[in-house]
């Protein structure tokens, strides 16, 4: 079954490669890169980012920099309590980076930059261990710039990249199971927690998605019970991670019960789109938006269905997108002091959407492509214009 199943996938990837040319993969890497790359560059583009939580992360990244350097006097300031923080890993990874780079300021705008480049790589990643086409993976840029980012829910953004890599992962195991990739899953899902919890849950409820209508087999109470636990054994040290973060850790819940508040369906409705596209004060990239969202449904238009797709495998494809869609719904917009639990998630439906899509070969795909790579540039000229608009009008000469 398992090696039928990976001779599959293969199969699956070999028509992909026939159904793009040789010279088109180049070339579309290409784009991709280009794509990443100006995706990341407003990041640089102004002294000051319009980025509201950026100060309070940069002032953790540098005080883990500077724990031990007398002269800052950190430790007489602060207590480490590295266990109590859900955003360990990106601070970490920070404080490293301001190593070499000495500024953490700089250090802050570098992670991101690495962050929003990863966001492209990560679906590509994704797309080809499900057999998708790798050309969508540009869309996947057009996420970064979003609402979160802009509010400064850092180390979220910067789990999405890892959810993506870790999906691919867990596909690629489903298919052919290797000891080496279940320690690098064990691995993935606790960096992933310790990145943001809120990336965490969607992982987890996304990969035992994808463990149970794996396969052929009808869903019996032994396969619910036995099979899909044992596959999944690899989530339980993030698991038991998670368990002792929410008894000791400084969760939303940590100084007693919460106050939990659920916004109303229609309202969840409306705030989709403008966690997904609304980000700026203008009305530019509302229209990036409508580009981005009209090159996805002419996508949609121009794909096909899968050859030898069963009904199962179908499901499979959308369950990312409908496990996303469940946590929407399912989540309070407040947990105590975390807000936006369930809006944030918005940023993941473009995402997964793009698991579905199957574009054409030949000139069907074209225009929707030329105009997915019109929508990122565009989305980064405009983000440019903001940030430097902002840091101008805003801070002026703040150094001073």
């Amino acid at each position: 079954m398992i090696s039928d199943r990976a001779s599959d996938r293969e199969n699956d990837l070999c028509d992909l490669r026939e159904h793009v040319p040789r010279d088109s993969r180049g070339y579309f890497r290409r784009l991709t890169f280009a794509c990443a790359i100006a995706t990341a560059l407003p990041l640089f583009s102004a002294r000051f980012l319009p980025i509201t939580d950026l100060p309070e992360h940069t002032a953790a990244i540098s005080s883990l920099r500077h724990w031990l350097d007398p002269a800052w006097h950190v430790q007489s300031t602060y207590t480490l309590a590295l266990g109590k923080t859900e955003y360990l890993l990106y601070h970490l990874v920070g404080a490293l980076l301001a190593v070499p780079l000495v500024d953490a300021e700089l250090a802050s705008r570098v992670l991101l930059a690495l962050v929003a480049i990863a966001f492209p790589y990560s679906a590509r990643a994704l797309l080809r261990a499900r057999g998708g086409d790798e050309r969508l993976a540009i869309l996947a840029c057009t996420a970064f710039w979003s609402r979160p980012l802009r509010i400064g829910f850092l180390p979220y953004v910067a789990s999405v990249p890892c959810v993506l890599f870790a999906l691919a992962l867990v596909v690629r195991q489903l298919d052919a199971p290797t000891r080496r990739r279940a320690i690098m899953l064990v691995f993935a899902s606790i960096a992933i927690f310790y990145v943001h919890v809120s990336g965490f849950v969607l992982f987890a409820l996304v990969s035992l998605t994808l463990i149970a209508l794996h396969g052929d087999a009808p869903l019996t109470m032994r396969r619910m019970f036995v099979e899909i636990p044992t596959r999944a054994l690899w989530l339980a040290p993030a698991l038991l991670v998670a368990m002792l973060w929410a008894l000791h850790g400084d969760g939303p819940t940590a100084a007693g019960v919460a106050q939990i508040w659920y916004m109303p369906a229609r309202d969840r409705l409306h705030e989709f789109p403008l966690w997904a596209n609304d980000i700026w004060s203008s009305h530019l990239d509302d229209v990036c938006g409508v580009i981005t969202w009209c090159a996805i449904g002419f996508i949609a238009i121009a794909s096909q269905p899968a050859p030898n797709e069963t009904r199962r495998q179908r499901l499979a494809a959308w369950s990312p997108f409908l496990a996303t869609l469940v946590l929407y719904i399912a989540l309070p917009t407040q947990i105590g002091a975390a807000a936006s639990v369930n809006e944030r998630l918005a940023l993941f439906f473009p995402l997964f959407l793009l698991l579905v899509l199957r574009p054409r070969a030949g000139s069907a795909a074209r225009f929707p492509l030329a105009l997915a790579a019109f929508s990122v540039f565009a989305s980064a000229a405009v983000a440019t214009r903001e940030v430097r608009g902002a840091s101008r009008d805003e801070m002026g000469d703040f150094d001073s």
